[in-house]
């Protein structure tokens, strides 16, 4: 498994670095060094997404998960999938709006869990998220790939 996890879509960062971090991803893309790109904080509402189609060329398949707010466009987070793992994904689930996400993928009897977090920056909402985060999450899975911006440093 290749994953990728870039932080921004339509964030200022993003827009400062857009042409060299797509001329990277599309180079990972085309030499098929990407099999999962997990995203966070994309800032895009579910509109804006449905306009938006498909993100990646060729055969991906992708699970967004719209941002939140009022205008649900802080945050936001997004797993693709790229084709030849499509038939090996059993779950996807949000688990936290805008925040948290999880695809359970199944390869030879082996359940792999790829959870997406995009963590709150104030010190008092990251201990609520992580508390809720073990509420909801799927128990039963034999490994773990987590990935995202946990704001912890």
């Amino acid at each position: 498994m290749k994953i990728w996890n870039i932080r921004g879509l339509g964030g200022s960062h993003w827009k400062r670095k857009r042409s060299r971090l797509m001329q990277e991803l599309n180079k990972g893309l085309i030499a098929g060094q990407i099999d999962f790109l997990l995203i966070q904080e994309h800032h895009l509402n579910a509109r804006q997404i449905d306009c938006c189609g498909s993100l990646l060329k060729g055969d991906w398949q992708i699970f967004w998960a719209p941002g939140y707010g009022s205008s649900e466009n802080q945050g936001g987070i997004c797993i693709a999938v790229h084709g030849m793992w499509k038939s090996c994904i059993v779950r996807q689930e949000i688990l936290i709006p805008g925040r948290a996400q999880v695809i359970v993928v199944k390869e030879k009897g082996v359940e792999w869990g790829l959870l997406n977090l995009y963590a709150p920056n104030h010190l008092s909402s990251r201990a609520q998220f992580w508390e809720s985060l073990l509420l909801y999450m799927p128990i039963k899975i034999d490994h773990w790939i987590i990935g995202g911006d946990f704001k912890m440093l």
